[in-house]
């Protein structure tokens, strides 16, 4: 595959990314707007849970693909005892879910998640399974295929959400035309992989199960535990705040529609390249190439941080009305998380089989972001578990650093691009900061984000072909693209 044809299947693939995340905020802007604080919180705290235990019950296995199923004989055979394996998982889960519905319920500070259990209790049959969607279909080659998959599913997510929103329906009814959706999800991957050529046979043959299950254990339990770091500052506000407040809280600490994106899929795709340098001996071949994945990455994340961060009041309201205003402080403290997702850190440990460290950070993260939430939450109220988050993930990139310079046998100067990412920060922030200036008095809501938000990237973009921070081969994706030779024309 050319360098050309890689970019372009990224592109692809994290283009029909965005209409994810942008559905789930279009999603939350209506249901911010036709919600009162308490059913909205309430459905925020579903969404949680549904999102942290999908995880659990995956244990790593959707990863596991991208290293086995390459170098599987009967990649049907594989893929469906995956999948049923999967499913295992999602039914157990779901009567353990309905079985401690009442403490969960209590735990949580909102008793109504002990009837609505009985519903987003089932999600979790789809949910399993489908979590292996990216992994099969990147692993197969058919980035184009999944890009069109996500963006089919994610307006099929929206649809199925806002339409019984509209018919005023209650909760429960949103809530079970959700479980419909997932389970829509579960049944096309089932059909998909049906189809694939190749017998199935028995599913005991073949591939050995055990080497899979101990390949994933750990992406697993890292998983698990980096979810639950991530998240455990809302499972505080939960236990401590009333779900009106859980609401706040929940809309300041949201993830923008771009924050991953970018730097995950660009990770899975480069992967098999990450192992393929590594295998060869090539560690300063991964490091070119990680470095330039980091650059790219980080010319939009820093961007986005910078606007966002000066123009947070405006985001906020705009997005979820004056109703949730109190939810930009906490919006801007998270905010300072995104400096740190420039790349999937983990992507080098997985190619070098390193895996053990991802899950040692992620353990390390989980206790040290619940003791300081639970200390700072006494403290300074609901900014304490916001606050927590941010320490807890600068310590473990710090980890992520010193590992990975000893794996590819570099000084910690040498590990991370430190002067190119110092340059670009500087450039956003720089930018950020004289647009606020300049239009701090102009427009508001929604029109006065257009107006910054173009300007912005007008005078950014500017500064970065000024400056010569945009390379040839930056150049070249983006004639090809803005030429649409990436979608019509040759690889």
């Amino acid at each position: 595959m050319s360098k050309t044809k890689l970019a372009d299947q990224a592109i692809f693939v994290i283009i029909s990314k965005f209409f994810e995340p942008i559905s789930i905020l279009a999603l939350a802007m209506i249901l911010t707007r036709r919600m009162d604080l308490s059913d909205y919180g309430t459905y925020q705290q579903v969404m949680l849970i549904c999102i942290t235990v999908s995880i659990f019950i995956a244990f790593g296995l959707p990863d596991s693909i991208y290293y086995f199923l390459p170098r599987s004989e009967n990649k049907k055979r594989f893929l469906l005892r995956t999948l049923l394996l999967l499913n295992l998982l999602g039914i157990v889960t779901t009567i353990v879910i309905i079985a401690v519905r009442n403490p969960l319920g209590q735990w949580m500070n909102n008793p109504r998640l002990a009837e609505l259990a009985l519903i987003f209790g089932f999600y979790f049959i789809g949910l399993a399974s489908y979590q292996m969607l990216d992994s099969t279909f990147l692993s197969l080659g058919k980035g184009k295929s999944l890009a069109l998959v996500n963006v089919i599913f994610s307006a099929l997510f929206f649809l199925f959400v806002s339409i019984p929103v509209f018919l005023g329906m209650p909760l429960k009814g949103i809530l079970t035309s959700m479980l419909v959706y997932y389970f829509a999800q579960a049944i096309f991957l089932l059909g998909y992989i049906l189809k694939l050529s190749g017998e199935i046979g028995s599913l005991r043959k073949g591939d050995n199960l055990r080497e899979q299950l101990k390949y994933s254990a750990p992406i697993g339990g890292s998983r698990l535990s980096g979810t639950l770091a991530r998240a455990v500052d809302r499972f505080v506000i939960s236990f401590f705040y009333t779900p009106k407040e859980y609401a706040i809280y929940d809309r300041g600490a949201m993830q923008l529609p771009f924050v991953n994106i970018f730097a995950y899929t660009l990770g899975g795709i480069l992967l098999p390249r990450y192992v393929e340098f590594y295998k060869e001996g090539k560690s300063e071949e991964v490091l070119k190439l990680w470095h330039e994945s980091i650059r790219q990455v980080a010319l939009i994340m820093f961007a986005i941080f910078s606007l966002c961060f000066f123009f947070a009041r405006e985001v906020i309201t705009a997005l979820f009305t004056d109703t949730y205003l109190a939810s930009s402080s906490i919006f801007k403290i998270y905010l300072l998380l995104l400096p740190t997702q420039i790349t999937a850190y983990g992507s080098i440990l997985r190619a070098t089989k390193n895996t053990k460290h991802i899950l040692y950070v992620t353990l390390m993260e989980l206790t040290l972001n619940l003791s300081l939430s639970l200390i700072l939450v006494k403290f300074m109220g609901p900014r304490g578990p916001a606050v927590a988050t941010i320490i807890t993930r600068f310590t473990g990139v710090s980890y992520y650093l010193v590992v990975i310079k000893n794996i590819l046998k570099v000084d910690i100067k040498g590990v991370f691009p430190w002067r190119v990412l110092l340059k670009q920060f500087t450039l956003a922030f720089a930018c950020g900061w004289l647009i606020y200036f300049l239009m701090a008095y102009q427009a508001s809501g929604l029109g006065k984000l257009l107006l910054v938000g173009s300007a912005y990237a007008v005078i950014y973009i500017g500064f970065l072909k000024l400056l010569k921070m945009l390379t040839p081969r930056d150049e070249e994706i983006i004639k090809r693209w803005v030429t649409l030779k990436a979608v019509f024309g040759r690889a």
